[in-house]
């Protein structure tokens, strides 16, 4: 395993731990699709989220929001509801 790779691992493991639900990593690099995400928000998808349509260039282009980034670490859970987790 290279060092890269044991980095991500650990990372990831501390999310886990940490209560996440879902954890990733990916590349800090262009959408494939950013004129379905434009289309998207153009029809009014994104509700009541306006902070979805901020920015629009830098979130297709992770780059232009944070120059030299390389990867990206992604964090999810789900809204407590009161029932027990999955």
């Amino acid at each position: 395993m290279s060092r890269r790779e044991e980095l991500a691992a650990e990372i990831l493991g501390r999310l886990r731990a940490a209560g996440c639900a879902l954890v990733g990593i990916c590349e800090a690099r262009p959408i494939d699709r950013a004129d379905a995400f434009d289309a998207w928000l153009n029809e009014g998808h994104h509700g009541d989220m306006a902070y979805l349509a901020e920015h629009r260039r830098e979130r297709c282009a992770p780059g232009l929001f944070v120059p030299g980034a390389r990867s990206i670490i992604c964090d999810a859970d789900r809204y407590a509801d009161g029932s027990p987790d999955r």
